[in-house]
């Protein structure tokens, strides 16, 4: 999409950088609990879901948390039903 932004993930990292002038400049820094974030994807220019090993998804927009997903509490209510 943007080849001049960069996201960053790993366990207890998330960071995004923007390529400008020649140096990568961290952007939009948000305070998060540590997590251990396993992989992203980039569904826009400024928008990205990032995945945790504790089976969430997180939206973040303009490096801005919008959204929080638990995939393992959407699981558990459906093999209750």
């Amino acid at each position: 999409m943007d080849n001049t932004q960069i996201c960053v993930v790993g366990n207890g990292v998330f960071k995004l950088f923007r390529y400008s002038e020649g140096n990568l400049k961290q952007s939009a820094f948000q305070k998060l609990e540590t997590q251990n974030y396993l992989c992203q994807s980039w569904v826009s220019d400024e928008r990205v879901v990032v995945g945790t090993e504790s089976g969430k998804l997180l939206l973040f927009e303009a490096g801005e948390l919008k959204t929080e997903f638990n995939l393992t509490m959407m699981v558990k209510d459906q093999e209750n039903q």
